[in-house]
């Protein structure tokens, strides 16, 4: 099998770069070739201006020559044909020697106006049209999938239930039935039952659905009052209040914002109706709007959040802040030193509460007023892991709770070390630190725990999210990631390559186009046609796509002029769906694509592509 990994070789490659360059003739610009020419033995690379190069030895996977040491290859440059060796000394042209060596060194070429192209392998087109009848809406997750009053598993098994199913909620599927009143009109009510088809709620709920929430909470409405329950269909919160604003699994807002209760036995521990309105607010409506780390802010207005009156904590203390002079301070009841700030920040983190001050810089309060930390810097980050992020006029660094700056050689000075960039706030004992283009991550210490390999912060977040799925105590940042994570897809001028997370090159930057691996497989560009690489750098599926996409699901859908236009293909490089007049396509994405049927003088139609109705599951 091919492989991109030239570690083991010594051999001289030349590689095509198919119209990289532009040149002026002819009146006009053009684009033309270049190639790229990699040294396995020695691990360089250089690139070649020519319009074409070639030598003996072809390898067609990889649309490359094969250069050996002491071979003179034959090169072309506007009209112009010369010999060259691997050092790039030049010799005159020997017609003899290219006659000789270029039946060997062209390519065979596709005709596709004599080539028969064998439509058998091509299935059927049946398409899935769009219905707004909650009947026909399937839905497919990871075990069962439901149709009409059946759960269907998948191992085949089916349980029929004596309502009609629209949906999956967490681990319940919701039920429903119609209801008259009275008239020809007829209007929904929901219930609850589990994935076993037992009714855990009979369909008495007006409304349903996923609560917008942080925690994993289902919202209903029960004859005009709403309630909570759990992804199992456990009830949290009774259905007894007007709305409910959020919830964290302990404490709840409810009724618009106006009361803070107990979620285990609904006792209300805050309202605010207790809070004395100032003068100038008699027409302002206070409310509560979100919990944030069991703290809440109490607003004025629902539509400025800079508006602050106070902080309520999760036992219902409320602390206020007032106004005076344009500036904000907190209420006597809760400063032990009257001292006024200009800002304060939306909750406490770690007992701490930023605040800021005008004429001095940015500081810390404890819940007692105390300036725990002066207020001296010119940025802060709230607090995480009992770290703070802080700059010091141009000097950046991280401190604890008590205000000592904390970096990795003592508590002297306010810097990170020298060798990085940036650094981010920490998450779960981690901060991401960047060098250059690279991003890594460090410990509470700052010590390195992955190196700067990471080409952009967002893949480096979904390697420590992956890893912390797997082992959440003690992990050791550095192994797992060495395990799980496939090669990086780097970029080096206007050429791809790979290497590990080690920053060891394990496909040199030779290839025009390259993406990041998906599914264990990387799309790759070779002499301007596109094929699939596998972990290991060996070529699956041999370039010959005129553009493809990622894989998912197990298919990618790819494009071949000549072919039938799109389709989608599995991990062999096998078609096993059209999609012959269909366009807008895209990923699967739990069994389905939202695409469109083209219709001539007319608006597209709307329909989903299935994979279970192709019979590709």
């Amino acid at each position: 099998m091919v492989s991109l990994n030239f570690s083991h070789s010594k051999d001289i490659f030349i590689f095509t770069l198919s119209k990289i360059r532009e040149v002026y003739r002819w009146r006009e610009t053009l684009r033309v070739n270049s190639y790229a020419v990699y040294d396995a033995g020695k691990g360089s690379m250089k690139i070649l201006n020519y319009e074409m190069i070639y030598t003996s030895k072809y390898i067609p996977e990889l649309d490359a020559f094969l250069w050996s040491q002491g071979e003179l290859a034959v090169a072309k440059e506007n009209g112009k044909t010369l010999l060259i060796d691997a050092e790039g000394h030049t010799y005159p042209y020997d017609m003899d020697y290219d006659a000789k060596i270029r039946k060997s060194a062209f390519p065979y070429e596709r005709d596709f106006k004599t080539e028969k192209v064998n439509t058998s392998v091509f299935p059927p087109i049946p398409i899935v049209e769009n219905n707004d009848d909650f009947d026909n809406v399937i839905t497919e997750q990871k075990k069962i999938r439901i149709e009409s009053n059946s759960i269907i598993w998948e191992d085949g098994s089916v349980i029929e239930t004596q309502y009609q199913l629209c949906g999956l909620i967490g681990n319940v599927v919701i039920c429903y039935k119609h209801v008259s009143n009275g008239g020809d009109w007829k209007h929904q009510l929901y219930g609850i039952c589990d994935i076993n088809g037992n009714i855990l709620y009979e369909p008495k709920f007006t409304y349903i659905c996923d609560a917008k929430m942080d925690g994993d909470y289902i919202f209903v409405i029960d004859n005009h009052k709403c309630g909570l329950l759990d992804y199992d269909g456990k009830e949290l919160i009774p259905a007894h209040y007007m709305y409910i604003d959020d919830c964290d699994g302990n404490i709840a807002i409810v009724d618009h914002g106006l009361k803070l209760i107990d979620v285990r036995n609904q006792k209300e521990l805050f309202s605010i109706f207790e809070i004395n309105k100032e003068e100038d607010d008699e027409d302002c409506n206070y409310f509560m709007k979100k919990i944030v780390n069991g703290w809440i802010r109490v607003l004025k207005s629902y539509y400025a959040d800079d508006s602050p009156i106070g902080l309520v904590k999760a036992d219902g203390t409320f602390y206020s802040f007032r106004m005076k002079d344009n500036r904000w301070w907190l209420d006597s009841s809760l400063s032990r030193n009257g001292k006024k700030y200009n800002h304060m920040g939306n909750t406490f983190r770690d007992g701490l509460l930023p605040v800021y001050d005008l004429s001095r810089g940015y500081g810390f309060i404890d819940v007692n007023g105390v300036e725990v930390i002066e207020c001296k810097y010119n940025e802060i980050h709230e607090f995480e892991c009992g770290r703070a992020k802080v700059r010091y006029d141009v000097d950046f660094g991280y401190i604890n709770t008590k205000g000592c700056v904390f970096v990795k050689n003592g508590l002297k000075e306010i810097e990170i070390p020298s060798k990085y960039d940036w650094a981010y706030d920490f998450d779960n004992g981690v901060a991401i630190v960047q060098k250059g283009q690279s991003f890594g991550c460090v410990d509470i210490y700052l010590n390195e725990i992955i190196p700067c390999v990471f080409p952009n912060k967002i893949e480096l977040e979904k390697a420590i999210a992956k890893i912390k799925l797997i082992n959440s105590n003690n992990i050791d940042y550095c192994k797992k990631i060495k395990e799980l994570e496939p090669p990086l897809c780097f970029k080096e001028g206007k050429l791809f390559g790979y290497k590990d997370l080690e920053g060891k090159i394990l496909c040199p930057p030779v290839l025009r186009h390259a993406r990041q691996f998906a599914e264990g497989m990387a799309c790759v560009c070779i002499g301007g046609k596109y094929g699939y690489i596998n972990e290991k750098m060996e070529l699956i599926i041999k370039p010959r796509f005129d553009w493809a996409n990622d894989f998912s699901e197990g298919l990618a859908l790819v494009h071949e002029i000549g072919i039938g236009g799109d389709f989608y293909i599995n991990k062999q490089g096998e078609c096993v769906i059209s999609a012959g007049g269909l366009e807008e396509l895209g990923p699967f994405i739990n069994g389905t694509v939202r695409c469109e049927k083209y219709k001539p003088y007319k608006d597209n139609d709307s329909y989903v592509l299935t994979k279970r109705v192709q019979g590709y599951e």
